[in-house]
């Protein structure tokens, strides 16, 4: 059975992976209370006052620890705990991490799950907040484990936002970490922690709960360090949305640790020197004898002097102390000239971002213009591009749409965005086919691009409007789950359970490929024949009898199913998803080329757009690094490689390509929203309202390029 139950799943709130578990234990060292993750070194530490320096203890929900004992059915005084099926716990002495006492928790069977909650402790806005957890564990092989979750409260102690991390593997009789990181939203006021522990998993005891704040601070790319005969120049691109700023004091790159001396200089431990130059967000506060990013704008910070990277790599890590924050933030630097150059190894030349402002107003107009386009149903009248005069209810536009009012009202402190965005997610729910899935409005075939082959169809040469396709119920499903996530309704969790239901356990749901059950794929529509059966492309499909000449092996759909399936995993802890998950992402991996490109698909083999291949990409990496497969995260790095020099015109530009591939994203952005600005029409619309479904996407696109620029 691959069909997933959502009956345990409902006590739990909101899920949004932002740390991978491999890093839970060294994440919650950082969180006790005598480390200091970026404390000046020997020597240094007086440059900061006890004034400038936050103190660096982490918040502590009461009774984090459990020493002051239970209050009632084993619940921890101060928490809150639900409990389902078989799962029990009480405070217990004997096995502690800390101090005398640790929560013992039962969960025998699959099914049972066990959540306690904090108290909420008073939060700020667009900051990062960490929190861990430390767990031992006994009995066999985990199915769901244990899960940490941060939730963001605004005044009225209401849900805005949530994100958590679960571990994946089976937990050894010694004291580990869970840990996870989230961004607070706009409006946050409180936060609260969640823990859960799901069956079977025999026993586990949890102790020592910590939760951390700091800034936020993002590379932008174009983050590199260039050898020069004389002296190597370190160019750092950043941005932060946070109100306060981030200081950077201290500079470690690649074994010279340099601190900032002055409006120019940086100092290295022997008294040896060297020069810095910032532009845009960036400016020396003499202060706090730290060069300050502001808020909400590119900020660049370039160091002339003498470097050795690390041999053997291109992209070595350098890290950024803010000594008032006592954090530090690993950045990836694109290492040029320390190798043989060749024609292409060159720096790109250095960009600001585009100011928020001018975004803002963009995004707002296109809103105006959108609300024009409502339907008494609760939805959107959509236009698409093949179908111009036909506008109608599309639910892949709407749950783009969707997504964009969720990463809007996340940056804006009214709720009008937020009720644009539930009603998005309700229409959603209730135009959802029983079966799970959601299709398009228009009958579509072979006039439209699709399969030439009479018998792929029905009746005719089309599919009916409204027939399941796979991109539309992966589109609707991560909204509804995004939609969860924010707001906490577990309708909406309902909504994306189901979809993944249809897409694994449809009639056209998941398929393997092979006799040994090692690959599969999600077909994009139905298993009835894609091309004439003489076609020799058939031939040369090296797959099961069963699927092949079908619509399988599409790259973009196998590749936007691991994104949403990796998430929802992360929120349900069900390890049936990871069986198929593991089959997609293997031959999806296979699919990547040597060069970097991957073909549209089994019977279309030529290197397809940026854009496209950017889906199947992205899917493989975040689904790779969930489960610490190296040669799929590989695989998908390539992949960004070869999008970085042979389809950048096709890049919509994300955080992730700095972070990846050492792109300059901040002249991406920049062309980019320059560009879009400059096509949008007086009405608000980029479309004129011939292709509403390309409004909704740079309506998502925009917001959430605006949120990560400050909002």
């Amino acid at each position: 059975m691959r069909r997933l139950a959502l009956g345990a799943t409902v006590l739990v709130l909101a899920v949004s992976t932002v740390t991978s578990c491999a890093d839970a234990t060294s994440l919650q060292r950082q969180l006790a209370p005598d480390a200091r993750e970026a404390a000046p070194r020997s020597g240094l530490s007086a440059r900061w006052s006890e004034r400038d320096v936050r103190s660096d203890a982490a918040m502590q929900p009461v009774n984090a620890s459990f020493e002051d004992g239970e209050s009632r059915s084993g619940c921890p005084r101060r928490w809150t705990c639900e409990v389902s099926g078989g799962a029990s716990a009480h405070v217990a002495t004997g096995v502690a991490k800390g101090g005398d006492r640790a929560l013992k928790v039962a969960v025998p069977d699959s099914g049972d799950r066990f959540t306690l909650r904090s108290t909420a402790m008073p939060a700020l806005p667009r900051r990062r907040y960490e929190a861990a957890v430390w767990r031992l564990s006994e009995g066999g092989r985990p199915q769901g484990g244990e899960s940490v979750r941060l939730r963001f409260l605004d005044r009225s102690r209401r849900l805005i936002g949530s994100g958590i991390d679960r571990d994946l593997g089976p937990a050894s009789r010694r004291w580990t970490g869970v840990a996870a990181k989230a961004n607070s939203p706009a409006g946050t006021a409180y936060v609260e922690v969640e823990i859960t522990v799901a069956g079977p998993r025999g026993t586990v005891w949890l102790d020592g709960v910590k939760v951390r704040e700091r800034p936020i601070l993002q590379v932008w790319g174009g983050t590199s360090v260039r050898r020069g005969p004389d002296a190597d120049t370190l160019s750092i691109h950043v941005a932060t949305p946070t109100p306060g700023g981030v200081h950077v004091g201290t500079i470690d790159a690649f074994g010279t640790y340099l601190t900032v001396a002055g409006p120019r200089t940086l100092v290295a431990p022997r008294g040896a020197t060297m020069t810095y130059e910032v532009g845009g967000g960036a400016r020396y506060e003499a202060s706090t004898g730290t060069i300050r990013v502001s808020p909400g704008q590119a900020a660049t910070i370039q160091v002339t002097g003498r470097f050795t990277p690390t041999p053997g790599t291109g992209y070595p890590i350098a890290k950024l102390g803010d000594p008032i924050a006592q954090v530090e933030y690993p950045i990836y630097v694109v290492a040029w000239n320390y190798r043989p150059r060749s024609k292409d190894n060159q720096s790109p030349d250095i960009a600001m971002l585009p100011a928020r402002a001018a975004v803002r107003r963009s995004v707002d107009r296109l809103a105006r213009y959108l609300e024009s386009r409502k339907t008494s149903s609760g939805g959107w009248s959509i236009a698409h591009p093949y179908w111009p005069g036909q506008p109608r209810e599309d639910p892949q536009a709407i749950a783009v749409l969707t997504q964009g009012f969720m990463k809007r009202a996340q940056a804006s402190r009214g709720g009008a965005y937020e009720a644009q965005a539930r009603r998005g997610l309700e229409w959603l729910v209730s135009h959802q086919r029983p079966d799970g899935s959601f299709g398009l409005p228009w009958a579509f075939g072979s006039s439209s691009g699709h399969f030439s082959t009479p018998a792929h169809y029905r009746s005719g040469t089309t599919h009916v409007a409204g027939e399941p396709l796979a991109v539309v119920t992966i589109a609707a499903g991560s909204a509804l789950l995004d939609g969860f996530k924010a707001y906490g309704n577990t309708r909406y969790l309902a909504g994306a359970v189901r979809a993944m239901n249809y897409l694994l356990d449809g009639p056209n749901g998941f398929q393997w490929l092979d006799a040994r059950h090692t690959r599969g794929s999600i077909p994009y529509c139905n298993l009835k024949p894609a091309l004439p059966s003489t076609d020799p492309r058939v031939r040369a499909h090296h797959v099961l009898s069963a699927v092949k000449n079908t619509s399988v092996e599409i790259y973009n759909i196998d590749g936007a199913a691991l994104s949403f399936l990796k998430a929802l995993y992360v929120e349900t802890g069900d390890e049936r998803l990871l069986r198929y998950g593991d089959a997609i992402a293997r031959n999806l991996a296979s699919k990547v080329r040597p060069s970097g490109s991957i073909p549209y698909s089994w019977y279309e083999r030529s290197p397809h757009s940026g854009g496209y291949a950017h889906i199947a990409f992205t899917g493989l990496l975040e689904y790779a690094q969930m489960r610490g497969q190296e040669r799929w995260v590989a695989a998908a790095l390539r992949g960004f490689s070869w999008m970085g020099n042979h389809a950048r015109s096709d890049l919509v530009p994300t955080e992730g390509y700095a972070s990846l591939s050492g792109l300059n994203l901040s002249a991406d952005v920049t062309a980019y929203v320059t560009n879009a600005l400059r096509k949008q029409r007086t009405d608000g619309s980029f479309s004129g309202g011939t292709a509403t479904r390309y409004d909704a996407v740079m309506f998502a696109i925009l917001s959430d390029l605006l949120l990560t620029m400050g909002g």
